[in-house]
């Protein structure tokens, strides 16, 4: 009994701080190689997916072809949900992108442990950067 008390506690000190770091460090690390693939694409297409054609057009040449007759992906390898379960959202006007993901919480906004995490495109006079939104 006193053995189960110890990893229930192990397990709500980790969910509770350093597990929680690790996910956003991850999910930031899986963002950045999105974003190498969004710029791929770019580079081939001249535009990034928009919205509506979501991330999938980085793997799949049937939805990015009528966008795209340069295609030449997959630009990445696969495309996971982020380490909170729930799909990257992603917002583009063709010009630039945004990729997010809302955190532990799956909610806008946040405080502590529950902050959204964001990754911008590049622009003309900075590199691509991700940003904690609270």
């Amino acid at each position: 009994m006193i053995f189960k008390a110890v990893v229930f506690s192990i397990m709500i000190y980790a969910e509770s701080g350093a597990l929680v770091k690790l996910k956003y460090h991850e999910a930031a690390a899986e963002m950045m190689s999105l974003g190498e693939g969004l710029e791929a694409y770019k580079k081939d297409c001249r535009t990034y997916p928009k919205s509506k054609a979501g991330l999938e057009v980085l793997l799949n040449l049937r939805k990015a072809i009528k966008d795209c007759p340069e295609w030449r992906g997959p630009y990445i390898d696969d495309l996971r949900k982020d380490p909170f379960g729930q799909p990257y959202i992603y917002e583009s006007n063709g010009s630039q992108y945004r990729i997010k993901t809302l955190g532990r919480d799956h909610q806008e906004g946040g405080e502590s442990m529950d902050w959204d995490l964001i990754f911008y495109s590049k622009d003309k006079k900075e590199s691509s950067k991700v940003s904690y939104s609270r």
